[in-house]
């Protein structure tokens, strides 16, 4: 609940475009604090079918020194996986995930996973003391399927044996781009949350040049916004993460410049 000492959001028009259910619960938390929020998810995560090779590398979840979980939707669906054939977690592991919102999304299993408080993105976890010294361990990769190598492919730079196993994969949600475009005019929505790459991508998307340049983007880390950076938003601004408690505080910190700019 926002305190009286925080800033008036009211002026904010927010889009939220991560999957339904967090998408629901940062909203609520927008609206408690004034704003008003328009929820268009714009990915759905769902699981993939248990294959006979998935079963048997979460089975050999004792075989690894490192578990990395890089999304919450990967926290989610491998989790559930985890504790399906593991009722009790193999000792000895360490865990990690990509992110304040991930290592939450594992709590709910009782596992504790260390994670970056310096950034969300792959680079930020890489920069952990953890991953100094991994000649010869093993490390399980939990994702989902397709997107980033770049953790993989340094891991094993640096000595490390992974494996990667893929829980879920993405799907867009198959909005209209003139219909979506409707949604936002109606709502006068002026900022958007995207809380990944392929999100933020998916919303560039379904916008034309005239609407990105009226809305302001807000997203998780610094290579997402270099990836926005020429896509012509009236600005892109960089979250101090994905989890709700890190878009509410920078929102706090950010919004008397959005309230500056639309009373020109």
């Amino acid at each position: 609940m926002p305190s009286s000492t925080t800033t008036d959001l009211s002026a904010l028009r927010v889009l939220v475009t991560r999957p339904a259910e967090q998408a629901e619960r940062l909203a609520g938390v927008l609206r408690e604090a004034g704003a008003s929020a328009l929820v268009l998810p714009l990915i759905e995560p769902r699981a993939l079918a248990l294959s006979e090779s998935t079963k048997a590398q979460v089975l050999d979840l004792d075989r690894f020194d490192k578990v990395l979980f890089i999304s919450r939707s990967a926290a989610r669906f491998g989790g559930d996986l985890i504790d399906r054939y593991w009722p009790q977690m193999p000792l000895g592991l360490s865990w990690f995930a990509i992110g304040q919102s991930t290592a939450a999304e594992l709590e709910r299993l009782g596992i504790e996973a260390a994670f970056s408080r310096t950034g969300t993105d792959s680079e930020a976890l890489l920069e952990l003391a953890d991953f100094d010294q991994i000649n010869e361990q093993r490390i399980l990769l939990i994702k989902g399927y397709g997107g980033r190598e770049h953790l993989s492919a340094e891991l094993t730079r640096r000595g490390a044996e992974v494996v990667e196993l893929a829980v879920y994969e993405r799907h867009p949600v198959p909005y209209q781009p003139s219909v979506f475009g409707e949604h936002l005019t109606r709502h006068h929505t002026n900022l958007a949350v995207a809380t990944s790459g392929g999100i933020a991508e998916r919303l560039t998307e379904l916008l034309d040049d005239g609407q990105r340049a009226h809305l302001h983007l807000l997203v998780p880390s610094h290579r997402v916004a270099q990836l926005m950076v020429n896509a012509g938003y009236a600005s892109v601004w960089i979250s101090d993460g994905a989890a709700d408690s890190a878009i509410m505080e920078t929102l706090q910190r950010l919004v008397p410049r959005l309230g500056a700019n639309h009373s020109e």
